[in-house]
Formats: C-alpha cells, structure tokens, sequence
C-alpha cells in the first residue's frame, strides 16, 4: 500500500522568510511538522514528503517529471518508471494504477475519456480513465533524448478532436481521438522535441537544431528557424516564442520566421516552457535562475524574479495568478521551489522542497505536482 501523507502542522517559507527567521528555525519547524503527521501503512518506513507545506502527498516510489491532468475530481500522473496513477484529489487515495513500458515524463492529457501519454520506449497510449486499461496504443520508431537534461518524453496536443504527436524521429503523427487510427503523417528532417504549438492552419514544432513551422494542409514547410536545442514554443499576438540552450528568450514573427526580439541570459540556458497569456510570454531559465514576463509584441521585460533553482517547467496562470517551479539540475532529489506570483511579478508565496521538474496543474484551488523526491502533492493555493 502506497503512502499517503497528511500534515497537521502547515509551514510556509514565505511566512518565515517575512517574519525573518534563520534556517534553522525553519529547519526545525518542519522537524516538527514531519513528526506529526499520520500515515496509512507502508513498505519503506525511511521515505519521506519533503516539501514544506501540503494537503496531501502520494508515495509513487519514483521520479515524477510527467505533467498531471485533472478532471472530474481525478488526478492523473505518471512515473520516471512508467507507472501511472489515478488519484482522488480529496484525500489523495489511489483509484487505479497501470505498469507501462519505458518512462513517462512528458503532459498526460485527458479527452473523450481517455488518457494520452507517451512512454520513452515509443508506445502512445489511451488509457480507460476510469480503470487504466489500455484501449488502444500506437508505436513510434523510439523515443531518444539529447543528453541527461533532456529530462521530458515528447507530449500530445489535442486540437479539432485529432491529436497531433512529435517524435523523435522526425515524425508529426495525427491520430484519429477514438481509435488511434492514422489520420496522416508529416516527416521532417530533424530530432523534433516537446509539444507542438498551432495556430490558424500552421504547426509549430522544435527539434535538436531549430523550430519548424509546417502547413497542415499538404505538409509543406513554411519556414525553419535555427537555434540549438529550442524549447516547446507558444504564440501570442503573432509572435512565436521558445527559450534555447542558445542562452536567450527568442521571439519570431509567427508567419514568417522572421527574428522580431531577443532576450539574453548571458551565459544561462533558458530550459523553461513558455507560457502564453494576454499578450505577455512567462518564462524560466536555468543557470542564472530567473523568471521573466516579456511583452510579447516588443521583447521588453516587463518584470523578472529569482527561481532559487534552474526551469525546465511551464508555469500556469489561474486566476490572475503564476504558479511556477523549479528544481537543481545538479542534485538527486536536489531542492526546488513551487512559487505564487501576481500578475505584477509580486511574489505571493513561496514552498521549498526537492526538485521539481514537471509543471504544476491547478484545479479548484489546489494545485498539483509531481517531484524528485517521488510524493505526489497537493496544496492549498490560499497559503
């Protein structure tokens, strides 16, 4: 039986940090904190949740870098091992789990009641929502990563009820929703990585070396964009933007491909997501630990703050609030944050606990993620 965490004493860095308590005062209250908590039996008595403040947290034995999907009161996540969970997101109480082949790291998403999610080892599934079982699975050629910080397995997008996939081997595929079915196939000349982005009839996907922007009518390539490892791009107001391992924010004419802005990180990959909304792009980086709003249109940064630890995630805005993590890329489990932020870059709240990879979710005031440490969390957002 997994572990299921409950706190009774709730701690909040950014309670501490305002009243100006030393680290070893916070240090020992979440001593404290981790001494009062009430568990249901399990099999490694050693683990433990690491992050500071929590409603619940789930044992799932692994890494956790997939990005959860949430519906109908059902959490849904995935392992570095390949296990996927569905959880009660009241109590955290397990409904079903499923053993899949090869990790699973990337957005699991959720439609016409199934779930979707790809498996390093190449295999898509649809997965019952409701049981787990696999109603039906389509192979890849194999999914392969770049180096030890390609941490993410590629992830579907649903758009006009077909889901378009990318694989590493240079294939868009577009799956028919219900059965899996090839609706057609675009092949491209690169190592195609992330999450594609669309808009209007255009696809936009990354690979190892730049960004493609296809024509979904009949394939055709409309442009490429080179930059060294590019990260999933989104689009705003016409402009395409991606962080790269180019050390900048890049922010391209959508049509075109033309070059409109830059933002340098000087020596800093920039590994973070970009997240789209009201005409401004939300963005981490790596190295230099920063996360930036940029106004879409002009490139200017309309505010920045300090992560505490390297992106590699895709923050989500609820509410007209960021909600962000972030993890150290050089340690296991590491430590990461889980931070609140107003629209005016005002920092809310702030959590600290092990490496947080995967991108939080956020549902009915309770946001959901997976860490390092292998727990599965969620947390109230009215810290």
């Amino acid at each position: 039986m997994k572990k299921i965490t409950i706190p009774s004493i709730l701690i909040l860095s950014a309670f501490l940090s305002a009243c100006g308590s030393s680290s070893e005062e916070a240090t020992a209250v979440e001593s404290a904190a981790k001494t009062t908590t009430t568990t249901t039996t399990t099999t490694d008595a050693e683990r433990s949740a690491t992050l500071e403040s929590y409603l619940w947290a789930f044992d799932a034995e692994s890494k956790i870098r997939s990005t959860a999907v949430v519906n109908n009161n059902i959490a849904y996540f995935a392992t570095n091992e390949g296990k996927v969970f569905a959880l009660n997101t009241t109590d955290g109480s397990e409904v079903w789990q499923q053993q899949l082949n090869g990790q699973i790291s990337g957005d699991l998403l959720y439609a016409e009641d199934k779930i979707f999610l790809l498996s390093k080892e190449g295999i898509f599934y649809a997965l019952n929502s409701e049981t787990g079982v696999t109603e039906w699975q389509v192979s890849t050629p194999g999914e392969t990563a770049i180096d030890e910080w390609d941490y993410f397995t590629n992830s579907p997008l649903i758009h006009n009820n077909k889901i378009y996939l990318a694989s590493t081997s240079g294939v868009i595929y577009v799956l028919n929703i219900n059965d899996g079915s090839e609706v057609t196939s675009y092949t491209l000349d690169g190592k195609l990585r992330g999450k594609p982005a669309i808009l209007d009839n255009n696809l936009f996907i990354a690979s190892r070396y730049g960004v493609f922007s296809i024509n979904l009518s009949d394939g055709s390539e409309n442009w490429y964009y080179a930059k060294s490892v590019p990260t999933s791009p989104q689009v705003d107001s016409g402009v395409l933007a991606f962080g790269s391992r180019a050390n900048e924010v890049t922010g391209l004419d959508a049509n075109t491909g033309e070059s409109l802005w830059r933002v340098s990180h000087g020596t800093s990959w920039v590994t973070g997501k970009p997240l789209a909304h009201n005409g401004t792009f939300y963005i981490g980086s790596s190295d230099d630990a920063r996360f930036q709003a940029i106004d879409a249109t002009t490139g200017d940064i309309d505010w920045s703050i300090g992560t505490g630890k390297n992106v590699f995630s895709k923050a989500v805005i609820v509410d007209d609030v960021v909600y962000m993590t972030s993890g150290d890329a050089y340690g296991n489990p590491g430590t990461g944050y889980i931070k609140a932020i107003a629209l005016d870059g005002t920092v809310l709240w702030s959590l600290a606990g092990s490496n947080f990879m995967s991108s939080p979710v956020v549902n009915d005031a309770r946001l959901f993620v997976g860490s390092d440490d292998g727990f599965f969390y969620a947390i109230d957002t009215a810290q």
